[in-house]
């Protein structure tokens, strides 16, 4: 029957229909012990996700990553982002809606496909491609990019158009799948066979190309940046983590150009 209907339902219905559903169950998440930073919800637990446990919010979908990043805006870690400019890759549901709330002078969502997923992605501004996006330089005072660069092949094209496009006193934050105590990166080419079941076995996804260890600092410092690894064990308390779900260790990487990093005194 599923089968069927896959082929009889179009992509774009089923996800509608699947956020439905996943609204209609909302009521029973309801209840106290974890609060979602991004909607403000108040439920007894997050929800599973990939075999992970308490870590999905059931109404915005917001993961880890999300609630720290809504935090770190809300305290001014990223500084004041009212009246300036935001570039949002791959753009989340979850961030959007708190991104605008925060009055910038712009704010362009960007992906590299048109297709996205309601609830969990936002229809793109425009279709880039981060490598070459053919933006003006220098142009965002904050870009946010969460888990696309895994997915990019010429990673280090990417991250040197970020440097581009990054304005002198503004910051980048950035995530990706950071294997646990791993210190070196290993991409597609360490695979024999290279096959797309391979890839979820050994990087979690078939469109993954790579999983990182902490030398993606280096690769961040070469294109010229300077390199802040937040964790949010770093900013918050223990029963603040365990109420918001965030992941303790989980390594944001906030860049800024180094010629214009604050050096200490």
């Amino acid at each position: 029957m599923k089968a069927l209907l896959k082929q009889i339902v179009p992509p774009a219905a089923r996800q509608r229909m699947r956020r439905l559903e996943q609204l209609a169950k909302l009521p029973l998440s309801l209840g106290t012990g974890r609060i979602c930073t991004c909607c403000g919800l108040k439920i007894r637990r997050f929800l599973h996700f990939y075999g992970r446990a308490d870590v999905r919010c059931p109404y915005c979908n917001s993961l880890p990553r999300h609630r720290f990043q809504a935090r770190l805006l809300g305290i001014g870690w990223l500084g004041d982002v009212a009246g300036h400019s935001i570039l949002h890759f791959a753009p989340e549901f979850c961030l959007d809606r708190l991104l605008r709330r925060t009055g910038p002078s712009a704010y362009l969502k960007a992906d590299f496909m048109v297709s996205f997923i309601p609830g969990i992605c936002v229809r793109p501004d425009a279709i880039l491609d981060i490598r070459a996006t053919r933006l003006p330089p220098e142009s965002h005072d904050l870009i946010i990019c969460n888990h696309v660069l895994e997915h990019v092949e010429e990673d280090e094209r990417a991250i040197a158009e970020l440097h581009r496009l990054l304005k002198p006193e503004g910051k980048a934050l950035i995530t990706v799948p950071v294997a646990a105590g791993a210190e070196r990166t290993r991409d597609w080419r360490s695979l024999d066979p290279d096959t797309p079941s391979e890839r979820i076995l050994q990087f979690g996804a078939e469109d993954h190309v790579r999983f990182y260890g902490m030398d993606i600092v280096d690769r961040f410092q070469a294109a010229g940046f300077a390199v802040d690894v937040l964790r949010p064990e770093d900013v918050f308390s223990p029963a603040e983590i365990e109420t918001w779900g965030l992941a303790p260790e989980e390594p944001h990487f906030i860049l800024s150009k180094a010629a214009h990093a604050p050096r200490a005194a």
